[in-house]
């Protein structure tokens, strides 16, 4: 199969495309691709050194994965692993985002208006880390996401209505994201290729997602509380849970009392009084425990500086497990916090022995000048 080209360097690109769209020709061999591709002899070592370049390019040596991804060229003279850069650039992304936005239908902010906003001394932080809702679990043929979400909601309810009975609270932090979803897509994958087995199809998964945060955040409003939204980027979902902060920016962009923060960062802050809290997802945070104080200061020295009491949530361990910084001279010490998952068991953690954990969410209750003055958990 000849090609008909202009010069050599649309030749090679032809090439590579018809190779990329005929990948079971890669098997027959250097010789072989050069008669069905049109190359010999220098053009054809020039493809080659092409996809050797692109290999360097986008190989992730941190993780020892490819960026490209999709088949093997392997030949005395290179062996490398050749697919198109995934993802979008920024512009792309910025489009896309754009014509989201103007397929969502904001919330009402009318059925708020009578609603007396709360004045307190009490920030309440509403952990529901490590969902995976579309996870398909170990031997629970009952299992629905449907029972399981309304089950998340009635968790969410009950820890509420308990809290405002003892305390005055008027804000609450809820994070939303850090692997609510199971995988990164309709690929079934997580965002560094891991093929994970679901219940559900990606887009299903997706809704029941966004119905589960907007009927928290709408029941949270409904008390008169001010909601704080930080978007925290899971290893499983990272790119969904953007446009799962995408989403909820747009439906609360009328609601005066709801702020989504959905700014692409690892770690948010929020300071409440005498308190700086910390939320991120683990999975980076977890190989620097012992740098997390270190890490908090850098990051938000002004925060740090004003605030007595500081605190790190992060999850994707699945079990619970607190460090202590205690105070060195007279500086502040920092609470490093991993809270266990709400998830199901999937086989994977039963084969690697993780049973028996306890399924919790949990309430953490701050007050203005103590810290942390209460803890409600809810098991599921």
């Amino acid at each position: 199969m000849k090609m008909s080209l202009q010069n050599k360097e649309q030749r090679i690109i032809d090439a590579l495309n018809f190779l990329n769209t005929h990948k079971g020709y890669i098997k027959k061999g250097k010789s072989k691709i050069g008669e069905i591709v049109g190359l010999s002899g220098e053009e054809l070592d020039e493809l080659y050194n092409y996809v050797r370049e692109l290999r360097k390019r986008y190989y992730d040596s941190s993780t020892g994965r490819d960026e490209l991804a999709g088949y093997w060229i392997k030949t005395k003279h290179v062996s490398a692993y050749f697919k198109a850069k995934m993802g979008m650039d920024l512009n792309d992304l910025s489009v896309y985002v754009n014509e989201l936005s103007k397929k969502i239908a904001p919330v009402n902010s009318k059925k708020y208006k009578n609603i007396v906003k709360r004045q307190g001394d009490h920030v309440a932080i509403l952990n529901v880390y490590d969902v995976h809702i579309d996870k398909l679990p170990f031997n629970d043929k009952n299992h629905s996401v449907e029972d399981y979400v309304n089950s998340m909601v009635m968790g969410v309810v009950d820890m509420v209505e308990r809290a405002l009975v003892s305390f005055n609270i008027d804000v609450i932090i809820f994070p939303i994201g850090g692997d609510l979803f199971n995988t990164n897509g309709f690929t079934n994958t997580t965002k560094k290729g891991t093929p994970q087995k679901v219940l559900m199809e990606h887009d299903k998964a997706f809704k029941s997602g966004v119905n589960f945060c907007m009927n928290v955040i709408n029941y949270l409003v409904s008390k008169g509380l001010t909601v704080k939204v930080p978007v925290i980027y899971g290893n499983h979902d990272h790119d969904v849970d953007f446009y799962l902060g995408t989403v909820m920016e747009v439906l609360y962009r009328d609601v005066d009392n709801v702020m989504v923060n959905n700014e692409l960062v690892e770690r948010k802050y929020y300071v409440y009084k005498n308190s700086l809290l910390g939320f991120g997802h683990g999975n980076i945070e977890r190989r620097k425990v012992d740098q997390l104080p270190l890490i908090m200061a850098t990051e938000e020295p002004d925060k740090w500086a004003i605030t007595k009491f500081r605190t790190m949530y992060l999850g994707d361990i699945h079990h619970k497990q607190e460090y202590k910084f205690l105070k060195v001279k007279d500086y502040p010490g920092c609470t490093v916090s991993f809270l266990r998952s709400s998830s199901v068991m999937d086989k994977w953690h039963h084969d690697n022995m993780y049973i028996g954990v306890p399924r919790s969410m949990e309430l953490h209750v701050y007050g203005a000048e103590k810290g942390n003055r209460c803890n409600f958990i809810y098991n599921l």
